[in-house]
């Protein structure tokens, strides 16, 4: 679910859970596991976190996934969730989102947690004859 690959003293983490990359536990422990990983690495000048989607970035949490977990379960996610963006967010070394795609609510909290972050320029096909661009957001913000 999440890959680590080094060019040159760049360490590149990417999301890749499917098309969306759906925020659920396992990801977040292989997200907050890679982490460490290229943080303690002395070879390591710099961590970009990316997307293996040129579609998503990240869409957030995996909700379908959430529906009919235990509360126990629920609270070990969401706890893992705010471990894993607080993680990222104190980083020792400098850290850029790369946004290939749309980064929504848990993505969006994911790349602000960096110190820079880029997005890709141009549009997405909406599927009917006209276009949209990437989108960058808390939908929470809206409830």
């Amino acid at each position: 679910m999440v890959e680590l690959n080094y060019i040159e003293h760049v360490a590149v983490v990417k999301l890749n859970r499917g098309v969306t990359n759906a925020l659920n536990l396992a990801l977040f422990q292989g997200l907050a596991e890679k982490l460490r990983s290229a943080a303690s690495d002395p070879g390591v000048s710099a961590i970009v976190l990316s997307s293996a989607s040129e579609k998503f970035f990240s869409i957030g949490f995996d909700i379908p996934g959430l529906f009919h977990l235990p509360r126990e379960e629920f609270a070990a996610i969401y706890r893992d969730f705010n471990l894993t963006w607080m993680e990222l967010y104190t980083l020792p070394k400098p850290t850029v989102a790369a946004i290939t795609g749309h980064a929504i609510a848990g993505g969006c909290i994911l790349a602000l947690c960096c110190d820079y972050r880029l997005m890709s320029s141009g549009r997405l096909s909406s599927g009917e004859g006209g276009e949209r661009g990437k989108l960058i957001g808390l939908n929470e913000i809206k409830l």
